[in-house]
């Protein structure tokens, strides 16, 4: 990009710390997730209108932002991990969609608006620019610091990965504005139709109803020929479009730990039993706390814990009342074996008030921890010499944003609920403490508010292994595998579930992109197996399937492809349909005939074992009745004149004969009055068309591989 590359040539080379937030698309390693495709085209991860995306593309894309996040020292979680497939997946739809609407519309954009949209010459930066360049908490846009970051890029092969990176985010982001600009262009609302809007809103009626509900006469009482059903569903398929799918039954196996599995985790832990005890404590204790670590299937807990909260970890009272350095264990609890070693007593408040300023090492303000920490010296000097107010102090310089509207406060502190440096500050000093600790955010100036009363507390080592259970999913896996075998098509697999006493489980309308069915975690393994091209319906899965310790056996009961539902499929609903109108024709003649003789509507009620009722200032905008949102009768009241009676009208829970009593509105609109209306419209229409692409993207033909490699 040329203008960019002037940035770069003119700019003396200035040394900066980056360390910005990396927003939510940042791509993680892949590889290990990808799974083997089973026919067809072995790289092919979409195809988007006739276009195809292969996984090489995917793979390219998120090793480029991979690399950039790794730059900035940061790593990706599972969480993460699904939030990165999903963003990359809009890119790449992004991309097909609109390449050709970008190419017919002539829509570009030249270096010197680049240039532009990073320093804010004459147009808005661009978004991601600055997010990369802003004051996450005062939104502080840090144009200087922007600039030369592209004049010294190619200075450092990380900041030139991420600098290239950004521009090709710059040019995509403008290109799409520019897309959606031209489109809210073209729109407008005139004033006949805002007049048209005013008054829908302002002309009302009052009316009197009688009506009798479909709910009157069962279905069954009425027959629905084969014929019928058909010539529906010829005329209405449109309504019955759907996305692919399938439905799922499943019986779940739970490996439960045998008295063999058992064993051996106690035997294991005991092996560390002698060692652990006989560990000679450092003067914090650091050493028993890095063997317990290292050794143990979770985090200890480093954080002193009530007599109560003992008990919730197996642990008796008589170990709260033991003398420090006192072991117990392996004992067995919540599916570990566990060892406990006494390390210190202490007399602690249960909850604290404590407020704070956070001065983050953000590579802006502060380029590392000891300037951070000089500035806190000088704050604290101010504070402590009561020339500064604490909560001022917070506006202008705290980066937590959770507090910042509170003066910095965070009431009813519990032990463990921050990290370790701020908890043992605000639980280990006296109320009234005014220091500051480093912690992995940055530096926190803090002052201890308020403590509850004191009681003991003990800290411990805990050395935990978890229960294993080779023993008994080598024996339940025989089980299942018999089970699936025998039970090879969905009739067999229902009968042996109502035999045996097994809970069949299902999941309807799971999509390729269903990321968890209920009692899993992850269902990558299910998904796989539904959309296996070998997989039919009424087929039970041999594979074998292990989720969360369990064996999963699924039968396959539905598959529905992306299109028009066969009408096998929406019999019922179209069967419901009709019926509903034949009961409509059937009330329509019941309430004519009711009328004739001039009745009042509370009377006819009675007689055809109907409702009366009435409904005030309803109109376009306002159709809910007491009964429900009745839109046809509503829309057939508004049209009326005062005093007249309309003919049955067939609603959504019955038919009804209305009699307009009140007509309200304005005879002559003036443009003033129409004006909040045609802006609430214009505003409407522009919302509307920013959701132009997600039109596109629901009209475009898509075949989505993505469960097939992850």
């Amino acid at each position: 990009m040329a203008t960019l590359e002037k940035l770069r040539k003119r700019g003396k080379l200035i040394a900066i710390v980056v360390a910005f937030a990396l927003f939510a698309f940042i791509l993680g390693d892949l590889l290990s997730n990808i799974t083997s495709i089973s026919g067809g085209d072995r790289n092919q991860i979409a195809l988007i209108n006739g276009k195809e995306a292969t996984i090489e593309e995917f793979q390219a894309r998120f090793t480029e932002v991979k690399e950039i996040y790794e730059y900035l020292g940061n790593t990706v979680d599972g969480k993460m991990q699904e939030t990165i497939e999903n963003q990359v997946w809009e890119q790449i739809l992004t991309d097909r969609l609109l390449a050709d609407y970008y190419t017919d519309l002539g829509i570009d954009i030249s270096d010197e608006e680049i240039g532009a949209l990073v320093t804010g010459t004459n147009v808005d930066v661009d978004p991601t620019i600055r997010q990369y360049f802003s004051n996450r908490q005062t939104g502080e846009y840090f144009q200087d610091a922007a600039v030369d970051f592209f004049k010294t890029m190619d200075q450092d092969p990380g900041k030139q990965r991420l600098g290239l990176f950004l521009e090709k985010e710059v040019v995509m982001n403008r290109k799409f504005t520019k897309y959606q600009t031209l489109i809210s262009k073209g729109l407008n609302v005139t004033s006949a139709e805002a007049e048209d809007l005013y008054r829908e809103r302002t002309h009302m009626v009052d009316f009197e109803y009688v009506m009798k509900k479909y709910a009157a006469i069962p279905d069954s009482t009425l027959k629905i020929e084969d014929s019928e059903i058909k010539a529906y569903y010829n005329a209405h398929q449109n309504k019955y479009k759907q996305k692919e799918s399938r439905d799922i039954a499943y019986v779940t196996f739970d490996i439960i730990p045998s008295e063999k599995d058992k064993a051996e985790t106690l035997e294991a832990a005991n092996e560390f039993l002698e060692e652990f005890k006989s560990i000679k404590a450092d003067s914090a204790s650091e050493n028993i706390f890095t063997f317990a670590n290292a050794n143990s299937d979770v985090p200890v807990n480093r954080n002193f814990l009530s007599i109560n909260d003992c008990k919730q970890i197996g642990l008796d009272s008589a170990f709260f009342t033991a003398a420090t350095g006192t072991v117990v264990g392996p004992f067995e609890h919540a599916g570990f074996y566990k060892i406990a070693r006494l390390i210190a007593k202490k007399s602690l408040s249960d909850t604290v008030d404590a407020r704070h300023i956070l001065l983050s090492v953000d590579g802006q303000k502060f380029a590392d921890m000891p300037a951070a920490q000089k500035f806190a010296d000088s704050l604290l000097l101010i504070l402590k010499n009561g020339k500064a107010d604490f909560a001022d102090l917070v506006k202008k310089h705290s980066a937590d944003p959770g507090s910042v509207e509170k003066g910095g406060l965070y009431e009813k502190i519990t032990q463990g609920q921050m990290v370790p440096e701020f908890n043992d500050a605000v639980f280990n000093n006296p109320k009234g403490w005014l220091g500051s600790v480093e912690t992995q955010f940055g530096i926190h100036i803090i002052e201890v508010m308020r403590q509850s009363a004191k009681s003991e507390k003990i800290q411990i080592a805990s050395l935990e292994k978890k229960i294993g259970n080779v023993d008994a999913s080598e024996k339940l896996y025989q089980k299942t595998k018999l089970f699936a075998g025998n039970n090879d098509t969905y009739e067999k697999f229902e009968a042996a579930l109502a035999k045996e006493g097994l809970t069949k489980k299902v999941a309807k309308d799971v999509t390729p992109q269903t990321k968890v069915v209920a009692g899993f975690s992850d269902a990558s393994q299910i998904i796989n197996w539904a959309y296996r091209k070998t997989s039919e319906v009424g087929m039970v899965s041999q594979d074998d399937i292990v989720i969360d310790d369990k064996y999963v056996v699924i039968a396959l009961t539905a598959v529905k492809e992306e299109g028009i539902a066969p009408i096998e499929q929406v019999k019922d609903q179209i069967t419901a349909e009709l019926a509903k109108q034949k009961k409509a024709e059937i009330f329509s003649k019941e309430l004519t005939a009711a009328l004739s003789g001039g009745k009042a509507f509370a009377d006819i009620a009675k007689e055809i074992t109907g409702e009366s009722g009435a409904e005030k200032n309803k109109s376009f905008s306002a159709t809910r009745m007491r009964l429900g949102d009745e839109q046809a009768v509503v829309a057939n009241a508004v049209k009326m004149e005062k005093d007249t009676q309309s003919a049955p009208i067939a609603g959504e829970v019955g038919v009804y004969v209305i009699k307009v009593t009140s007509v309200t509105g304005v005879a002559e609109v003036t443009p003033e009055l129409t004006a909040n209306d045609k802006q609430t419209a214009q505003n409407r229409i522009l919302n509307r068309s920013r959701n132009a692409y997600n039109a596109l993207k629901e009209a475009a033909e898509i075949k989505d591989n993505r469960h097939l490699f992850f």
